[in-house]
């Protein structure tokens, strides 16, 4: 059972604190937050909107419209954005922007909502040491701020192939280091979509081809996601339920 604490007056100026002390028996993710990678025409999209009823879903799309044709069968409402200061509009309060019942929210792509943060603050800061920590911080800002949300996070974003120390290639999302840092973190899915012609993902790190995966499954239930899954979130967000309990 929760407990609330007050703390005792210790000279500090302002309100005093309310903490609440929980046990860990109590946990319950309620949403997934969940981060999908890879090449073009990988089936990001179609899996991102793959994990409740499309009348549940709001995508903001940083794509041209025709990108979404694939969906129109479920009809899904979206805004497309094509600025920084659109995509802020939308992003800082996605409650008050979208209206009616819903309970994901898709953001296709990061890669292309990073590009346009870049074009914001090349225009804006004039010293060129400061644009990308204005990006990182702006982006990372944002983030955190939906993760609070009472909602499924599904983000979408290309891969790239770097090279490590050895000169070996690493497939990964294509963002950049803060970002990833932020996501390694906080998001309990990375999956890596294969693709034609099976469409599947990739749940947890491929060494043999170096592709950065991962998932939060205890350690006791790793086998409850196989290598690689069917690209169906809706299943495999049961099967993470389950495997918690």
């Amino acid at each position: 059972m929760s407990q609330l604490i007050m703390p005792q007056a210790s000279g500090a100026v302002g309100s005093p604190l309310s903490l609440a002390i929980k046990n860990t028996s109590e946990l319950d993710q309620a949403h997934a937050h969940i981060l999908l990678f890879g090449e073009t025409k990988s089936g990001k999209t179609t899996c991102a909107t793959s994990i409740v009823e499309p009348s549940l879903i709001r995508v903001v799309s940083t794509q041209p419209e025709e990108q979404l044709a694939h969906l129109k069968k479920l009809g899904i409402d979206y805004v497309r954005v094509r600025t920084a200061r659109e995509v802020d509009h939308v992003l800082d309060a996605p409650r008050q922007f979208f209206s009616g019942e819903w309970n994901t929210l898709v953001i296709d792509d990061y890669t292309e909502l990073i590009n346009f943060y870049e074009t914001r603050f090349r225009n804006e800061i004039k010293d060129g040491r400061q644009v990308y920590k204005a990006i990182k911080d702006h982006a990372r800002n944002s983030l955190e701020a939906l993760l609070e949300g009472d909602y499924h996070l599904i983000v979408t974003a290309l891969e790239r192939s770097l090279e490590d120390d050895f000169k070996l290639p690493w497939i990964k999302p294509d963002l950049p280091p803060s970002t990833m840092s932020l996501i390694t973190s906080k998001f309990s899915f990375i999956f890596y979509c294969l693709g034609s012609p099976n469409f599947k993902l990739r749940t947890r790190r491929d060494t043999s081809r170096r592709i950065f995966a991962g998932n939060r499954l205890p350690k006791d239930k790793v086998n409850a996601f196989s290598d690689e899954e069917t690209s169906d979130l809706k299943q495999l967000w049961a099967k993470y339920q389950q495997a918690i309990r």
